[in-house]
């Protein structure tokens, strides 16, 4: 059996620059989508990092407000290859250390899985405990088999 080549630094960098054009394509088109602007009955479109976003999930929650202003704030850190990350950031419902977000505390007895995406996968609108990757140590626990997640999205 032949064993594959391992991958090389530039391997990594063209897979890490290959996510560069649809990541431009879709912050063009983020940002031509305007916000803070008046909707068409004349109501202001609440905005998050510039971008527009509906309460709607929500609105009778208590912790929503304090949750949105907690994450229309968050540190980004410049990156050459990835563009931004998310820097450190302590909160109520908002918590990220060395580039990973808080997640939901388990027993800590089995395998760490580690998560990778963007702001679904990060949790825009959700709280710490209540992110996918939070969701998946939940089930994973209530199930007999605990694991830890670590959370790298933005």
């Amino acid at each position: 059996m032949q064993r594959a080549a391992p991958r090389t630094t530039s391997t990594l960098r063209v897979v890490r620059a290959s996510w560069l054009g649809p990541l431009l394509v879709l912050t063009v088109v983020a940002a031509s989508c305007g916000g803070g602007e008046p909707d068409a009955a004349g109501a202001q479109v609440p905005t998050m990092m510039g971008l527009p976003f509906s309460n709607y999930a929500h609105e009778d929650e208590p912790f929503a407000e304090e949750l949105f202003n907690e994450q229309t704030v968050l540190p980004q850190i410049s990156d050459d290859e990835l563009l931004v990350l998310p820097g450190n950031y302590d909160a109520t419902y908002t918590n990220v250390r060395d580039y990973a977000r808080a997640g939901l505390e388990t027993s800590g007895t089995g395998p760490t899985i580690w998560f990778f995406g963007g702001s679904a996968l990060f949790g825009i609108g959700q709280r710490d405990a209540h992110t996918i990757p939070s969701e998946v140590a939940r089930l994973a626990e209530t199930a007999g088999t605990p694991v830890e997640v670590a959370t790298f999205g933005f």
